[in-house]
């Protein structure tokens, strides 16, 4: 049996499934478990994946720029390069897998982490029958293992960057899944993994088209449970705990199918981000994130670039009396959260914190809190920006 699928373009691609989630969340273990299967073969260290997708997409807007007179014409779209690069990918793996002895089997599993929603996407773009399991691990557990096991990059210098690194990664995967549904993406805690392994793992295998096999539990006989002790006080931890907290508590599959809004703008986000001018870039992320002539507010320090985004009502936070930048940082964490509050009574819904003001969220821990509890991630990029839709009132006082 062959797992393909075909999408609208005519072409027929490899439906790989793909583990993702933060670092240290278990990706690696549920890839072994579901490879296996005797149908299914494990694939190791394809972070390369998502790049060469984005780099094939890169050169569409060249490759169909002369129209008729193109070898391609103007009939290749993104999807149609994405699709390409998807089916490459696989010819080389599989291959590879021959190659080194291992007879390919039905489908192919790999497992990884991504840095943004455009990622993940892109990932689904290439694969039209592929499949993202959102590997979804306790956050202290995620932590501590950074902790103790030294990372090379220097990313997890510190806890406090391990969390908003596992909130990060976390919010965009479950972007992915209201953009996509449950029909691409399965959201998998690992909780479930512990208590109810072959009900987790025979979730992961229905995409594959492939029934539960004994053999999928061996990788599992040694794991035990994570210690999940309250550890740390960052305000980065307690933003996660919470989230954590939310998704333990929901339905694993809740959106059955996905919004093409969300999937048009996640795709688009992701080219966006690709390549092209730094505000243009910016801009148009804020475009995607945000309804039309909504009224937007900027952390910033009076940069007006950040806030000459056409069709929507920007302003600067902090904001003075005026209405122009208030000329300073606010003095402490209440009286950022009151500009926060004070732009919500004025009507603004939507908040942006550009990458270079990103540390609000750690020097300001009542704005790290007020976020991640009274209001609602619609868009991310590590490079770009963070928006948030904010709530419709806030007290007073």
């Amino acid at each position: 049996m062959n797992v393909t699928a075909h999408t609208g373009s005519g072409h027929s691609t490899p439906g790989p499934l793909i583990v993702l989630g933060p670092p240290r969340s278990s990706q690696t273990l549920i890839a072994l478990a579901v490879s296996q299967h005797p149908e299914c073969d494990l694939v190791l260290d394809t972070s390369w994946l998502s790049r060469l997708g984005g780099a094939v997409v890169g050169v569409q807007p060249a490759a169909t720029r002369h129209g008729d007179r193109s070898a391609l014409g103007v009939s290749s779209d993104t999807t149609t390069f994405a699709e390409a690069a998807g089916a490459a990918a696989h010819h080389l793996i599989t291959a590879a897998l021959r190659a080194n002895g291992q007879p390919a089997g039905s489908a192919w599993v790999t497992s990884g982490t991504v840095d943004c929603a455009g990622d993940a996407a892109m990932l689904l773009a290439m694969f039209g029958g592929g499949h993202i399991v959102h590997a979804v691990r306790h956050p202290d557990a995620v932590v501590n293992s950074l902790a103790t096991t030294a990372c090379g990059d220097g990313r997890y210098a510190s806890r406090a960057d391990g969390y908003r690194i596992w909130h990060d990664t976390t919010t965009a995967l479950l972007d992915v899944g209201l953009a996509y549904g449950s029909g691409r993406v399965t959201r998998l805690m690992m909780s479930d993994i512990h208590t109810q392994p072959e009900a987790a793992l025979t979730r992961c295998l229905a995409p594959l088209q492939l029934r539960w096999h004994p053999a999928c539990r061996r990788p599992l006989s040694s794991v035990t449970c994570d210690d999940v002790a309250p550890v740390g006080n960052e305000p980065t931890r307690f933003a996660s705990i919470d989230l954590y907290d939310r998704l333990a508590r929901a339905d694993p599959t809740p959106h059955e199918t996905g919004d093409p809004a969300r999937v048009a703008q996640i795709r688009t986000a992701q080219t966006a981000a690709a390549g092209g001018d730094e505000h243009d870039r910016y801009r148009l992320f804020v475009q995607l994130a945000t309804p039309g002539h909504a009224s937007v507010a900027v952390i910033s320090k009076g940069d007006p670039s950040l806030i000459d985004v056409p069709g929507r009502q920007c302003r600067h936070l902090p904001q003075g009396p005026s209405g122009s930048y208030l000329g300073h940082h606010p003095a402490d964490s209440d009286a950022a959260v009151a500009q926060i509050a004070d732009a919500v009574r004025d009507g603004v819904r939507y908040l942006v914190v550009p990458a270079a003001s990103s540390w609000w969220l750690d020097h300001y821990h009542g704005v790290a809190e007020f976020l991640a509890t009274r209001s609602r991630v619609t868009a991310h990029h590590e490079s770009i920006a963070t928006t948030y839709e904010l709530p419709i009132e806030v007290p007073h006082g």
